[in-house]
């Protein structure tokens, strides 16, 4: 049997090496599509007849889920450039924002700077001492002399501040022009990935579209070829042909969701019996100890509780009255002497 399997291993080879459907490609081969010599024989014999019919039947059925992947192709190129838009947007946004930081982490870095500069020149013109220091510790009076020495102190803490504060700002604008320059690239990464995806789905749809073309064309000729055979019309066949794929497809369609169905309700199953939510629903049940066989009943609110007997020994039928403490009475008298 005749088969289109060359064409459609052309077409897909063309998809995914990004290289247009040239015409000659496109069009069908010669010894695929039977010819009007092997139509008029198979008029003559029912056998050779229903043999070509199955046989264009099937050419048009690969033909058909060769288009299939075409499309698919194409919709999965797209779908691909549309990702690799919404990281370029990702990207550059983040490129701006790393940008914008580091750019207030210079202007922080050159206000410390400054601080530093001014600090150094007054130390260098006093000779390595903070200026007012030597004022300071001059004096008498002690408690004068303890207070400019906290003075001092504090001046000492501010120089100290002013040193750190300005090697915390290099390091921090050094560390925010790193990570800027790194968005920065990673942008320029993600424009060329999205430019080639866009290069990558014109071509893909280029390629559909002329294979739509080229197999609308072929199944035109297989159509009227098979109304020559079935003795029928053109339009007949093609709304049989139609029929017979719309069927197809509502199978395909009805394969595909249930095992969707089945590939959700499996994942929905290990998730409820590996999370931990479960695990700690379950456990109480499983570590519940068993009921007794028979519970002694909760003392009545309003009548004194009494001793109830030891589980391990047997309840009475009729239940014994609790033992009363005897109340204390009076001993009888001696009985009297009988008469002499």
């Amino acid at each position: 049997m005749r088969s289109f399997r060359a064409v459609g291993v052309l077409a897909t080879t063309v998809l995914l090496s990004g290289v247009g459907l040239a015409p000659g490609v496109a069009a069908p081969e010669t010894n695929a599509i039977p010819t009007e010599a092997e139509i008029a024989d198979a008029l003559d014999s029912t056998t050779a007849k229903a043999a070509l019919v199955g046989e264009i039947e099937g050419i048009l059925a690969e033909a058909t889920a060769n288009l299939q992947d075409a499309q698919t192709t194409a919709m999965q190129s797209q779908g691909a450039y549309i990702d690799a838009l919404a990281a370029l947007d990702e990207r550059r946004a983040t490129a701006v924002a790393t940008t914008a930081l580091a750019e207030e982490a210079a202007l922080t870095h050159d206000a410390a700077a400054v601080e530093v500069g001014q600090l150094a020149g007054d130390l260098y013109r006093s000779g390595g001492v903070t200026p007012g220091m030597t004022m300071l510790l001059s004096g008498e009076n002690p408690d004068e002399i303890m207070s400019r020495a906290s003075t001092m102190y504090g001046l000492s803490a501010n120089r100290a501040a002013t040193f750190t504060n300005a090697q915390t700002a290099a390091k921090t604008w050094e560390a925010l022009r790193l990570d800027a320059a790194a968005a920065r690239q990673a942008a320029a990464d993600a424009a060329e990935t999205a430019q080639l995806a866009g290069e990558d789905n014109q071509r893909a749809t280029d390629a559909a579209a002329q294979l739509v073309e080229s197999r609308q064309a072929e199944r035109t000729v297989l159509v009227d070829q098979l109304a020559s055979l079935r003795n029928t019309t053109a339009a007949l066949e093609e709304q049989r042909i139609s029929g017979i794929e719309e069927q197809q497809r509502e199978e395909e369609l009805a394969r595909i969701i249930a095992e969707s169905e089945r590939a959700a309700a499996a994942a929905e199953t290990q998730r409820s019996e590996g999370s931990p939510l479960a695990v700690q629903q379950a456990a109480p049940a499983a570590i519940r100890p068993p009921a007794p066989a028979s519970e002694a009943p909760a003392p009545n609110p309003t009548t004194p509780a009494v001793n109830r007997p030891s589980p391990s020994a047997p309840a009475p039928s009729t239940p014994a009255p609790a033992p009363l403490t005897p109340a204390p009475t009076t001993p009888a008298p001696a009985p009297a002497p009988a008469p002499a």
